[in-house]
Order: structure tokens, then sequence, then C-alpha cells
């Protein structure tokens, strides 16, 4: 089920995704390194820094994959929320809250409502999340 840390999440995740590409960024490609045929035979020095790239990388992107995966996953779990909610406005506010990152104050200005009216809707949607997981024993 559900929960309001979860709801919530989506932005963090998409941070660290984008911290992860940047990362990927930053180190040199594997074209950068230098190496001598010789070295690679034998083990050296150049030959241990491009496994430990490819190694670094592998571990890297793997990491963005299951971010990727989390995700996914996530979103299915707040559009299945979102669905269940009675109120368009509600709708309108989870989905622009934690799918797309926007701040009460910006989903104010987008959709001409105060910034207190979009907290309002928004904390009665989180509410029916909260009444929903005690409902189904949690």
């Amino acid at each position: 089920m559900l929960t309001r840390k979860q709801l919530e999440s989506i932005p963090s995740i998409r941070r660290r995704i984008e911290r992860l590409k940047g990362k990927l960024q930053e180190r040199p490609a594997l074209s950068g390194l230098r190496y001598s045929e010789s070295e690679t035979r034998s083990g050296g020095s150049a030959y241990s820094q491009l496994e430990d790239l490819v190694l670094w990388r592998e571990k890297i992107s793997s990491q963005i994959i299951t971010e990727y995966k989390r995700l996914s996953s996530l979103q299915t779990e707040i559009y299945a929320f979102i669905k269940s909610l009675e109120s368009e406005r509600q709708k309108e506010i989870v989905e622009m809250h934690c799918i797309d990152g926007f701040t009460f104050e910006e989903i104010g200005i987008r959709t001409s409502w105060s910034p207190t009216t979009v907290k309002r809707h928004y904390y009665q949607a989180v509410r029916k999340l909260s009444y929903q997981n005690g409902r189904n024993g949690r």
C-alpha cells in the first residue's frame, strides 16, 4: 500500500537519477584512456584503469536502471491512488505535486488557485490515503 513518504518521493528519485547520470559524464569515457598493447597483455596500469572504469560505469548504470524501475513502479501506484480520488481538483493537485514535482505555490500560479487552497486540497487527499491504509490494516 502506498505511503505518504512514497507519494512524495518522485522528485527525489528523479534528482538521484540525474546525479547518477552526471557522475557518468564526469568520469572520462573509455576512449580517454591511453594504453599500449604490451601493457594490456601484461596487465599493466592502463589495463587496470580501463577495467576499473568499465566496472565503475557498469555499477552506476545498474543503479540508474534500478532507480528507473523504482520510479516506474511508484508512478503506477501513485496514478492508481490519484484515480481513486473523487475530486478532480485533488487529482490535479496530487499529480502536479507528486508526479511533476511542483510546489504548492507553483501549482497555485498555474491553476489560478491560492497556495492555501492547493495545500488544503492536497492534505485532504493525503488524509484519504491515510484512511485507505488504516482501513486495510496498516
